[in-house]
């Protein structure tokens, strides 16, 4: 595929990915009164990276004047630095070692050129003709990019991303490598009197430099490329971040690095031919052989360059592993506190005053009149306390009715279990009042926190209505977010106690 086609369409995607993420509908952020929350603590500014990537690399020759070129593999690895304005914007650097490789040859099944030289001792036109001329290209560069990073959730434990900037690449090094098939030369004098341009050339002798040479006698030739300037790049990257855990992530995208100015500054009339005649030794033992230039440093008889822009081009796939460290909990919200709900204790039944008479009977119907009371209290109390067990949810999901590719279909059967049998208990007790909240672990950011728990109690209200809970029973659904644990957040064990839905009895 041609490069420029695909940079033209990977700059599309990322202007269309921005947009529709800028455009995603927000879900309304939802805060208790009760709750003071410092905003500018809310998530980790400072993530740390290493990245990879590999794709389809080119020294884009903007302009050809002979042959063409092809793209080949290059990459890059290196590492970043992102700070975090708001949970969604940022902006990122690093460095980076970027490897750029390109592969020149003609397409034509032969080119010629001639121009007027000397052996040192007399004046004449030099003649050749070059059949299969293959050429590869490497260019090291040290990269310093500053990009915009912008990131929006997409799914439960993934995010949309995209990031576009520029970058600096310094020159570390470079080096080439051509062959030739064959390589005709020929000579005739320099004031010629022939009417054609072909007539008058001679193919001898070869010991002097004129005649047809195969590969062993036109090995090719290696070299660096200098002087080289240094690259400017338009650069964008999209694709998907995933959570790893709460403070590891992987990047997984495309990218493109889009050189914007010419990195070779060797004028025209400075480079030499491609084929350049040597004055020969002059000893018929000894064999003749030519070193051609590189196209990129060469011209042709009218001070024509080979190549007349040279910018580095590179896209391709890109894998970032990222970490950044949670900010503890203390640091993200600030409770007002408030007393817990604690459930109602069994209270005290008054003993009756002793009869006057020793009356068996009645002693004994007393004794069991106290008995039931005190029966139908405890079961109430005990309905109650089994009512405001909380009901487990997993990571930053709030659905009942799980997709049986993302839970156990266990898991699914005792959610649905618990939340049953609390409603069971509430169809005894018409008179009762409720509030249902909704709690979160502490991974995420507050104001995603607060969302979670609100619609986790919500999803709870809509599963009891729809199972014949009359409305006036559910006073209000609350979200507590992470401000009011079980139990320390510090494993995954006890985050998972903390994901939970928790119904309280307010009134009777």
């Amino acid at each position: 595929m041609n490069i420029r086609i695909l940079c033209i369409l990977l700059f599309v995607l990322v202007g269309i990915g921005s947009a529709r993420a800028q455009g995603k509908p927000v879900p309304k952020r939802t805060v208790e009164p009760q709750m003071r929350v410092d905003m500018s603590k809310l998530f980790a500014r400072h993530e740390f990276s290493i990245h990879a990537g590999g794709g389809l690399s080119s020294l884009w020759n903007y302009s050809p004047n002979v042959g063409d070129y092809e793209s080949s593999i290059g990459y890059d690895v290196g590492v970043g630095y992102t700070f975090f304005f708001t949970p969604k914007w940022a902006i990122s650097s690093g460095v980076s070692a970027a490897f750029f490789t390109s592969k020149y040859a003609y397409d034509q099944p032969a080119f010629g050129d001639n121009y007027e030289t000397n052996d040192g001792k007399m004046d004449f036109y030099f003649s050749y003709t070059i059949k299969g001329y293959t050429e590869t290209q490497q260019i090291l560069f040290l990269t310093i990019p500053l990009m915009v990073h912008f990131e929006t959730r997409a799914t439960a434990t993934s995010k949309f991303y995209t990031a576009f900037g520029g970058k600096v690449g310094i020159p570390l090094g470079s080096n080439y490598k051509n062959s030739i098939n064959e390589l005709v030369t020929r000579y005739r004098e320099s004031s010629p009197s022939y009417e054609s341009d072909e007539a008058g050339y001679f193919y001898g002798p070869k010991f002097m430099g004129f005649g047809t040479f195969n590969p062993s006698e036109v090995p090719g030739s290696t070299g660096s490329i200098k002087p080289l300037q240094t690259a400017f790049f338009a650069s964008a990257e999209v694709g998907m971040k995933w959570a790893l855990s709460n403070e590891w992530s992987l990047y997984t995208g495309v990218y493109i690095d889009y050189g914007l100015n010419h990195i070779s500054s060797i004028p025209a009339e400075d480079k030499s031919q491609l084929i350049t005649y040597k004055v020969p030794i002059d000893d018929p033992d000894v064999d003749y052989t030519y070193d051609p230039a590189s196209m990129l440093l060469a011209k042709k008889a009218d001070n024509t360059p080979f190549v007349d822009k040279v910018a580095p081009v590179s896209t391709g796939i890109r894998l970032t592993l990222a970490f950044k460290k949670m900010p503890s909990k203390k640091t993200k919200v600030t409770p007002i506190v408030t007393p817990p709900a604690i459930p109602p204790t069994i209270p005290p039944v008054a003993q009756p005053a002793p009869p006057a008479s020793p009356d068996t009977t009645k002693v004994k119907k007393v004794v069991r009149k106290r008995t039931q009371v005190s029966s139908k209290r405890v079961e109430e109390v005990t309905d109650k306390q089994r009512l405001q067990r909380p009901i487990n949810f997993e990571f930053d999901r709030s659905d009942l009715l799980l997709n049986s590719k993302e839970a156990l279909e266990a898991e699914i059967t005792d959610l649905k279990r618990q939340l049953e049998e609390k409603i069971r208990i509430l169809k005894k007790y018409p008179n009762w009042k409720i509030r249902i909240e909704g709690h979160t672990d502490d991974i995420g950011s507050t104001e995603r926190n607060m969302i979670l728990g609100k619609e986790r109690a919500e999803t709870a209200k809509s599963y009891m209505l729809e199972r014949g809970i009359p409305a006036k029973m559910i006073e209000e659904t609350v979200s507590k977010a992470a401000t009011e644990p079980l139990v320390p957040n510090t494993s995954e064990a006890n985050r998972q106690k903390n994901r939970r839905v928790v119904i309280v009895v307010m009134e009777e």
